[in-house]
C-alpha cells in the first residue's frame, strides 16, 4: 500500500522541495502544514530538516504545489518501518477509536458522495493519522465550489471546507481535515485512496431513494459531466459523462435506467463516454435533475438561447 512506503531523498534536496512550496503559497507553517495535513512543527523541523523521510503523499503534493520532477529512478521508496519514529503529525497514530457516525442518509449526503466520486479524493492513514477530504477543479470551477460544494458540506457536516488555489496549475482545491467526516463518509460507501485501483461505484443505498439517486448522479455529472452542442446541430445541447472507472460507468447508467433515461452504452475509447443525446432525454435531465455547477449551467443556457435566436431571427 502506498501510506506504508516513504521517499527517501537527501537531507538538502528535502529541504530545498518543502521551503520552495513555502515560498510558492506564500503560506506560513502552520498553513501549509494544514494543507499538507501535517503538524506545523513537524513540517517546519523534523522534515525541513531531513530528520524524518517523506511520506508518499506529502511528497506527491510537494511536487504538485511546487511544480518539481524527479526522475523515478532516482528516488529512493523505503519501508515506513524504516526505523524512524514520526512524531507530531495531526491526531497521532495507532489504532483508531470507535468514530461516530455524523450523520443520516438525507440527498444532501448523496451529492456529496457523488461530486467526490468525481472530483473528491479522500486521504486515509491510521498509521500517522491523515484524515482528509479534498474535492479538486480548474479556475472555472471556483463558483461551484464556493457557492455549491461548500455551503453543501457546512450544511451536512456543519464544518467549513478551506480552500487552496495552485496558481501554476490553474487549479483550486477545497478541502477538510477531519477523521469523523472521512469515516462517516467510509461507512456510506466511499473508499479512501486511489479511486480507479479502489474500483469506486455509486453505494447501492443510494439506488433506494430516487430522490437520493438524482441528487448523487447530479454530484457526479457536475464534477466529472459536459454539456456541448450537437455536432449536427449547434443549437441543441447534449450531456456527456467522461470516466475511466469500471464501476462508475456501471452505476452511473444503471441510476439514469433507474430513473427512466436511455442512455448511451459506454465508448470504448481511451476516455470512456456516456451521454444522453436525443432532445427529450436532455431536456428531462435539466428539468428533473439539473446542474448545481454555474459553469455547466451557464453552457447548457447558453446553447438554448441560441436555438432561441435562431428561431426569432
Amino acid at each position: 500500500m502506498i501510506d506504508n512506503k516513504r521517499v527517501k531523498l537527501s537531507k538538502e534536496k528535502q529541504k530545498e522541495l518543502i521551503e520552495k512550496a513555502k515560498t510558492t503559497t506564500g503560506l506560513s507553517w502552520p498553513a501549509l502544514a494544514e494543507l499538507l495535513n501535517l503538524h506545523s512543527h513537524y513540517l517546519s523541523h523534523e522534515l525541513r530538516n531531513g530528520t524524518c523521510t517523506l511520506s508518499i503523499s506529502t511528497f506527491l503534493r510537494l511536487c504538485l504545489i511546487t511544480g518539481t520532477k524527479f526522475d523515478e529512478d532516482t528516488l529512493q521508496i523505503i519501508s515506513s518501518n524504516w526505523g524512524q519514529k514520526i512524531g507530531g503529525l495531526k491526531g497521532g497514530g495507532g489504532k483508531p477509536k470507535k468514530t461516530e457516525i455524523l450523520v443520516d442518509k438525507s440527498e444532501d449526503l448523496a451529492e456529496i458522495l457523488g461530486l467526490i466520486l468525481g472530483d473528491g479524493h479522500i486521504d486515509k492513514s491510521v498509521k500517522s493519522g491523515q484524515y482528509a477530504i479534498k474535492i479538486c477543479g480548474g479556475e472555472d470551477d471556483i463558483e461551484y465550489l464556493q457557492s455549491c460544494v461548500s455551503p453543501l458540506f457546512l450544511r451536512v457536516f456543519g464544518k467549513r471546507l478551506k480552500s487552496f488555489r495552485f496558481k501554476k496549475a490553474m487549479a483550486v482545491m477545497y478541502y477538510i481535515n477531519d477523521k469523523a467526516i472521512v469515516f462517516t463518509l467510509e461507512h456510506y460507501g466511499l473508499k479512501a485512496g486511489n479511486k480507479k485501483e479502489n474500483n469506486v461505484q455509486i453505494p447501492s443505498w443510494i439506488f433506494e431513494n430516487n430522490n437520493q439517486l438524482r441528487a448523487c448522479l447530479r454530484g457526479l455529472f457536475d464534477t466529472d459531466g459536459t454539456v456541448f452542442p450537437k455536432s449536427s446541430n449547434h443549437n441543441s445541447p447534449q450531456l456527456e459523462l467522461t470516466s475511466k472507472i469500471e464501476g462508475i460507468q456501471r452505476t452511473f447508467r444503471q441510476g439514469l435506467l433507474q430513473l427512466g433515461y436511455e442512455p448511451s452504452k459506454w465508448s470504448d475509447s481511451g476516455s470512456p463516454k456516456c451521454g444522453l443525446y436525443a432532445k427529450c432525454q436532455v431536456e428531462k435531465y435539466a428539468k428533473e435533475i439539473g446542474f448545481h455547477n454555474p459553469k455547466l449551467e451557464k453552457r447548457f443556457e447558453s446553447i438554448l438561447r441560441r436555438n432561441s435566436k435562431k428561431m426569432n431571427g
